[in-house]
């Protein structure tokens, strides 16, 4: 069940700006450390006072605004069980009446913005709707912590109960992935397929399971030191959201500073500096999305959720089956796992080595992600 979708422009107060602004004049840095190279401890203090000082001198808000408010967007209160959660969104419809629906899904620390490219573009073929998770961006706060397979069913009844679409495709990165993953999982009838620039959920391995070949053997032997290493900010999110939430909501430095760090650790080193992989102003709106909204807290919560409603993993026996397509990005937070280990738990139907990018597929990649998403979806059809 949901409400009537209501038309929603982004309409930022010059009061909340001004606060803003008189917060970045007042912002006290960790100093450069002493015997590790910039960036080795974390993000350098002397690029993010730098960043710092550019988002306020700088960066034009009202631009990164009409931007948001190029195309229709809207909120619906969707009920799913107990849980009634005011979804944010795009809807942009295609020319053609009888095209597939698409439903791209931005994950943490990401937003609406990884999108704003593909919107246009992606429209020229298929019906595109660009959701913000429940707790991020325009979307409201949900009333208790909903994991990837709680949000996988408010997504689904958006696209079938409030678009009154019957069948669609998914595609997503990071939480995106899961989410997906979850919504062909549990409403394979309505989902035609998914696309995933990154293979979060984790495949059954147990008794009943094909053993290990050679070439998982040793990208696990890769991949899980890594993971460890990397996993600290996952293991606050995932067990203290909120002690961590009170500092993103009250310092926009540190906020920046602890979404930048992933946006450099996550992503292709090969351009060089972080403003050669993306582009700042597009970087500093997606902060602007956690800041202006008050939801910097709440976007924690999905951790929280995914560790209490087991979501990670796909539950022995089970298996996606309808058609999904893998974009392998070389530089994602591991490196992207063979084809086999993916296979255990989806139908794999196209498979695609990247040649460049990271986490941030569609900042880093947009023109090669676009052309690897229309061609997969491109062969499935709407009926």
């Amino acid at each position: 069940m949901a409400s009537a979708p209501r038309p929603f422009r982004v309409d930022i107060p010059g009061t909340v700006l001004d606060d803003l602004r008189s917060r970045q004049g007042r912002v006290r840095l960790a100093a450069d450390p002493v015997e590790a190279a910039p960036g080795d401890l974390g993000i350098d203090p002397a690029f993010l006072s730098e960043t710092v000082t550019y988002w306020r001198d700088s960066y034009d808000w009202r631009a990164a605004e009409a931007r948001l408010n190029a195309y229709p967007q809207f909120i619906a209160d969707v009920v799913v069980g107990d849980a009634t959660v005011p979804v944010h969104f795009y809807h942009v419809s295609s020319e053609n009446p009888a095209a597939l629906p698409l439903v791209l899904i931005h994950g943490w620390p990401g937003s609406i913005v990884e999108y704003l490219d593909l919107i246009e573009p992606l429209s020229k073929r298929f019906h595109v709707v660009v959701p913000s998770l429940p707790g991020f961006g325009f979307s409201g706060r949900p009333p208790r912590v909903l994991g990837p397979r709680a949000i996988a069913e408010v997504l689904h009844s958006l696209m079938t109960d409030v678009l009154g679409y019957p069948r669609y495709g998914a595609q997503g990165g990071d939480w995106g992935s899961m989410i997906a993953t979850w919504m062909a999982l549990e409403h394979g009838e309505a989902v035609a397929g998914i696309h995933l620039h990154m293979v979060g959920v984790r495949p059954a391995i147990g008794e009943g399971d094909p053993p290990l070949d050679a070439d998982e053997k040793a990208w696990l032997k890769t991949a899980v030191p890594m993971m460890r290493l990397g996993r600290g900010y996952r293991e606050q999110q995932a067990t203290r959201p909120t002690t961590l939430g009170h500092l993103l909501m009250d310092s926009p430095a540190g906020l920046a500073g602890w979404i930048l760090d992933k946006f450099d650790a996550w992503s292709d080193p090969r351009p060089g500096g972080l403003w050669q992989r993306f582009d700042r102003d597009a970087a500093l709106t997606n902060v602007m999305l956690y800041w202006l909204t008050g939801n910097a807290d709440d976007a924690l919560w999905i951790y929280y959720g995914a560790r209490e409603d087991g979501s990670i993993s796909f539950p022995p026996g089970r298996h996606v089956e309808v058609p999904a397509a893998i974009a392998a990005m070389p530089y994602d937070l591991v490196p992207p796992p063979p084809r086999q280990w993916a296979a255990r738990g989806y139908t794999i139907a196209r498979w695609t080595d990247m040649p460049a990018g990271g986490h941030f597929a569609t900042l880093e990649q947009p023109a090669a992600l676009l052309e690897d998403i229309g061609a997969f979806f491109g062969t499935l059809s709407s009926a």
